[in-house]
């Protein structure tokens, strides 16, 4: 048994614990694909992925949340809308494939259509 309660985010995250809040925050000057690929080389060091070798790996992911490419060039939540960030926090969740799995109040912000496919998608991570 491991405490992790003294432990920094980015630690706990290494041990496959993934958390995200009910509102998500906007960061100004970092483009989602940076961010994106940062998180991405963290949990696959050895892949060592280029720019190119990234794109393979992203845009399969943003057809199946039906994420335009065009997003990845946005600054990261910047005006993004409920559902827009929720994707985002899927996508995330794909990249890293966490352990675990913590969600406060996943629907907060969501129209019905957003709430259905991030719904499919949170049960397709489930099984």
């Amino acid at each position: 048994m491991i405490d992790i309660t003294q432990l920094p985010a980015n630690e706990r995250a290494q041990l496959g614990i993934f958390l995200a809040f009910q509102n998500i925050p906007e960061i100004k000057g970092v483009k989602v694909f940076e961010f994106m690929k940062a998180i991405y080389d963290t949990k696959h060091p050895e892949a060592k992925s280029t720019f190119l070798s990234f794109k393979k790996v992203i845009e399969p992911l943003l057809s199946e949340l039906n994420i335009d490419k065009e997003f990845l060039w946005r600054d990261l939540n910047v005006g993004f809308s409920g559902g827009e960030r929720r994707k985002m926090e899927i996508l995330q969740i794909k990249l890293l494939e966490p352990r675990f799995i913590f969600l406060d109040e996943v629907d907060s912000g969501l129209d019905v259509d957003a709430f259905t496919t991030i719904a499919k998608h949170l049960k397709a991570i489930n099984h």
